[in-house]
């Protein structure tokens, strides 16, 4: 729960774009499929570079067979899916601009619409240097950027984030 400015009864743009900003739900990233044997389906497949610059930045170590294992750092990076692989954020959404502002003072919430997009963050970085294609991972669903909304409401000591939703 994240709460922003006292004394004012109204939202401003500002407030809103801190309170999004700080948001667990906004460090929620695309991901990269890590697997223990980079020989299956994955943008690091036929990469080895890309292996080694996990390695070398200190999120896997690789054994003499090429089996790989998460280093703590790595470990700390994101989520482990099952024995096989583990999905490490790449890329993350940064919210640009508020574009509007919806109050609904008798209920005591506000409601901002926003512009996103997505941006490569420090380990994407890492694999973009070894030649990974991060921007466009997932061609799937090439989304770059998009417009989103986010809720919040009014408590006696400031504003609070309920709600973020991204379209």
């Amino acid at each position: 729960m994240l709460i922003g400015g006292c004394g004012s009864r109204d939202l401003t743009r500002s407030q809103a774009l801190e309170l999004i900003r700080k948001s667990p739900k906004l460090q929620e990233g695309m991901e990269i499929k890590i697997f223990l044997w980079p020989n299956v389906h994955s943008p690091l497949v036929g990469n080895p570079e890309a292996y080694e610059a996990l390695r070398s930045a200190g999120y896997i170590e690789i054994d003499n067979n090429g089996k790989v294992a998460l280093t703590p750092r790595g470990r700390a990076a994101g989520k482990t899916y099952s024995p096989h692989w583990y999905g490490r954020t790449a890329k993350q959404r940064e919210v640009l601009e508020i574009t509007g502002l919806t109050s609904r003072h008798a209920e005591g919430r506000t409601t901002a619409e926003f512009n996103w997009r997505w941006t490569v963050n420090a380990l994407g970085e890492i694999l973009q240097k070894a030649g990974v294609d991060v921007e466009g991972y997932r061609k799937a669903s090439p989304v770059n950027r998009g417009t989103g909304s986010a809720t919040f409401s009014l408590y006696d000591d400031g504003w609070r984030l309920d709600e973020i939703q991204f379209g």
